[in-house]
């Protein structure tokens, strides 16, 4: 793909767009992913952790904490049994936007590696994201389609699902056509799109 710095965007933008003339893929994932933060797998987070260095009695006590985790569902008054939770990080948690990191890097790791999306310079920036919000930013449409199919293939290897049907591309300052493709299925392009709560055009 050459020199990641040849691919880059020689001009200034203004900071309430990250790059102009460029196709990105937005995907909420508490909204597209169906609520990935419910459907992480702890033996994934588990795996993920001692890889980034958890190790030893922190790795046990992480071992530990989810294997004992257990939950309950208040209704009309009365509670459930206890049950056991296999997966899932607890919304509003300190620990979860941790975890969720630690769960996703991988991702955004092999994204980079692989040179796929935008740079300014140097600097890769072709997966802006906060917490369980990904945006997926290049200026080559057969690119932005390698780094959805990469996206699909971690999905299905960590057991979560994509929605298609929830997730949009918003193609600026670039009249041609072109389809975009997830889980087999065509993506809705849009002039807008909302990404953390901001709406870019």
């Amino acid at each position: 793909m050459g020199d990641p710095q040849d691919a880059g965007i020689n001009y200034a933008v203004p900071s309430q767009k990250i790059l102009s003339d460029f196709i990105a893929m937005d995907i909420d994932i508490p909204k597209y992913a169906q609520k990935a933060f419910d459907k992480l797998w702890h033996s994934s987070l588990l795996r993920k952790s001692y890889q980034i260095g958890i190790e030893g009695d922190k790795w046990l006590m992480l071992k530990a904490w989810y294997n004992e985790l257990v939950s309950q569902v208040k209704w009309s008054g009365g509670l459930s049994r206890p049950f056991p939770e296999k997966q899932g990080v607890r919304q509003g948690g300190v620990w979860s936007p941790t975890a969720y990191k630690i769960f996703i890097n991988p991702l955004l790791d092999l994204l980079q590696k692989n040179g796929l999306g935008c740079y300014i310079g140097s600097i890769y920036c072709g997966t802006p994201t906060v917490a369980d919000d990904i945006c997926l930013a290049s200026n080559c449409p057969y690119e932005l389609q390698a780094m959805l199919d990469l996206q699909e293939n971690y999905a299905l290897q960590e057991n979560y699902t994509l929605s298609e049907t929830k997730s949009t591309v918003l193609v600026t300052g670039n009249q041609d056509t072109h389809e975009f493709l997830l889980n087999g299925s065509l993506i809705q392009q849009s002039e807008t799109a909302t990404h953390l709560g901001n709406n870019q055009r």
